[in-house]
């Protein structure tokens, strides 16, 4: 099966190879011991990783010759935020290993467009910070409370964290807002997007105009809307369970 086959329709069985790739990669350099850490990650893979204040890309890799040997020297650009420097740092983890889950997923190299390989480096990097199945116990068991899972996952953002959320089994969208637009939604039930609920809006106005987060909960739909606010930018992050999303 090449990319194209997956691509915008995410397959089940192929995220669970990936998952089972990312977790035995892991545990091969690692042990059992599993390190949320992108930097004590990437060392223990043998890259060396220097951080640079000017350097123009988030996140490189060069190949470097010492003697008869040779190594990965990753760049990593000085963030302030720390959870972006993880990032920048798993999804190079993602390119570096893009080949060898090409051949664990059996596709043809040759059909690797370059939008491809962005695609699987995201999906590795995502799940080189949350791995399943610990991702999974603990949304149940806290409820996928994004706060609180946060917590749990300090080294990954609240965007990833939620997006990660969708390759759970249970019927969700995830809705971003930035600044009062919406920046992205997502369903991983339904192949196209669906609109905004009236719920949906009254929920993710509550919350942006009060900056506390908003839960609304009957018998059969759940929708909560979490706030994450600062000075100059201000986003919400809304989770959406439905009956309509399994029709």
């Amino acid at each position: 099966m090449g990319p194209n086959a997956v691509i915008g329709e995410f397959a089940g069985q192929i995220a669970a190879e990936l998952d089972e790739f990312c977790r035995s990669t892991v545990e091969r350099v690692c042990g059992t011991e599993y390190p949320d850490d992108m930097f004590r990650l990437a060392d223990r893979l043998g890259m060396e990783i220097i951080v640079d204040g000017g350097e123009s890309h988030r996140a490189r890799c060069l190949r470097i010759q010492r003697g008869e040997k040779s190594q990965w020297l990753l760049i990593v650009r000085d963030e302030p935020r720390w959870e972006r420097m993880q990032w920048a740092i798993a999804h190079e983890l993602g390119e570096s290993l893009a080949g060898q889950a090409i051949m664990k997923l059996g596709w043809d190299v040759e059909d690797l467009q370059p939008v491809h390989r962005e695609w699987l480096a995201n999906e590795i990097a995502k799940r080189l910070l949350l791995p399943f199945p610990e991702f999974l116990s603990e949304g149940a068991a806290l409820e996928w409370d994004l706060y609180r899972l946060k917590e749990q996952y300090p080294n990954a953002s609240h965007e990833v964290i939620a997006r990660r959320m969708l390759d759970a089994p249970r019927p969700i969208v995830i809705t971003i807002f930035d600044n009062g637009r919406l920046y992205w939604r997502k369903s991983n039930s339904l192949i196209a997007s669906p609109p905004l609920t009236q719920q949906e809006k009254a929920c993710w106005r509550a919350a942006h105009e009060t900056g506390q987060s908003v839960r609304y909960q009957n018998a059969v739909e759940s929708i909560v809307c979490w706030t994450i606010h600062e000075n100059g930018w201000q986003r919400e992050i809304l989770r959406t369970e439905s009956p309509w999303l399994e029709e």
